[in-house]
C-alpha cells in the first residue's frame, strides 16, 4: 500500500523543496501540489465569506481531479 506524506506550512516555508527531497530519497514517489487542485482562490469573495460563516468546512471543497489522481496512484498508474 502506498504511503501519503502531507506537508503544510506558510508560503515560502520550503514545502516544495522538502517534498522534492523526500521524493528523491524514495525514488518512486509522486509529488502532488495542492495548488494544482485547490479551488478556494477561484471562488468569489461572497462565496468565501458564505463558506466562512457556515463554519469553514474544508470538506465542502470537492476536488475531483485530486481524488482521480490519488486513485490512479493507488492503482500504480503515474499521474
Amino acid at each position: 500500500m502506498p504511503h501519503i506524506i502531507a506537508l503544510a506550512g506558510p508560503i515560502g516555508s520550503g514545502k516544495s523543496t522538502m517534498a522534492s527531497l523526500i521524493a528523491a530519497l524514495l525514488e518512486d514517489a509522486a509529488v502532488l501540489h495542492y495548488d494544482s487542485y485547490e479551488e478556494a482562490s477561484r471562488r468569489s469573495p461572497d462565496d468565501v465569506i458564505r463558506w466562512m460563516k457556515d463554519g469553514a468546512d474544508f470538506n465542502a471543497f470537492v476536488l475531483p481531479d485530486l481524488v482521480r489522481d490519488l486513485a490512479a496512484l493507488r492503482e500504480g498508474i503515474p499521474v
